[in-house]
């Protein structure tokens, strides 16, 4: 079963049931899966097709949103160590071949260091509203145009679902494959923990 179709007979399952808590805002399954549509239909409108890697953070619900809406539409996931300094980050760009950038605020500076540097990188997007440096696109407005059905991909148990790095603590970051498989597999023991609907998600 690929991701997609696991998370969407979940959502099916627990429509009302809350997947997110953060901050003050109570997130339901229903309304995460609408903005994670909305997410695939922005990659799509990007240019993000199947196969295609994009780099992102940081740790709030729109990682979740990106993540699944990169996975529905067969597309990786590659997120960034946040403590990385341009020279790090400029590697896992072009070593994965990104295709787009989503980053907020505190790691903008960084992004705009390396973005000539990264041959691979199309766009650059921040996911917080606000005075933007020309040609980065404002993530999170483009996704409220977007529509929240998203057509259906081709998708196996065995696509790449996400690249993640190793801190590269004794030299540059080292990527480790995860395909939709073992995506999957890592939700799996969030739904039998006490106390939370399937799962539940908390910052």
């Amino acid at each position: 079963m690929d991701i997609r179709t696991f998370w969407e007979n979940r959502v099916k399952q627990n429509l009302d049931k809350i997947f997110i808590y953060y901050q003050d805002e109570e997130i339901s399954y229903a309304l995460t899966d609408a903005r994670i549509n909305q997410r695939g239909n922005t990659f799509f409108k990007l240019g993000v097709n199947k196969g295609d890697r994009v780099l992102m953070l940081p740790n709030t619900p729109e990682f979740i949103y990106s993540w699944f809406g990169l996975a529905k539409i067969g597309a990786a996931m590659v997120p960034i160590n946040t403590s990385f300094k341009a020279t790090e980050a400029q590697y896992v760009v072009n070593h994965s071949e990104a295709v787009g950038l989503v980053v907020n605020n505190g790691y903008l500076d960084v992004a705009l260091q390396i973005r000539n540097s990264c041959p691979h990188l199309k766009w650059l997007a921040c996911t917080e509203a606000g005075t933007l440096p020309d040609g980065i696109i404002e993530f999170e407005k483009l996704a409220a145009t977007m529509p929240d059905k998203l057509e259906k991909v081709d998708l196996k148990d065995d696509d790449l679902a996400a690249i993640i790095y190793t801190s590269g603590t004794t030299g540059f970051p080292k990527e480790r494959f995860t395909c939709t498989r073992a995506s999957r597999s890592l939700a799996k023991p969030l739904s039998s923990a006490p106390g939370l609907s399937p799962m539940t998600a908390s910052w």
